[in-house]
């Protein structure tokens, strides 16, 4: 899931949004209400989508 996750933000790819990959496939798989907790919300957002309340520390 994490893998399909990183074609929904754009190219700039890598292992540089694995980690987030991971966090949004676990916050999408996790029952609800699920906050992650990110200096880096834009992506986390885009990778989470709407289920899921993403908030700035």
């Amino acid at each position: 899931m994490a893998v399909g996750l990183l074609s929904n933000i754009d190219s700039r790819g890598g292992h540089k949004y694995a980690l987030d990959a991971i966090v949004a496939a676990t916050a999408r798989a996790a029952h609800p209400p699920v906050v992650p907790m990110t200096s880096d919300t834009e992506d986390l957002k885009q990778l989470c989508g709407p289920g899921v309340a993403v908030i700035d520390v």
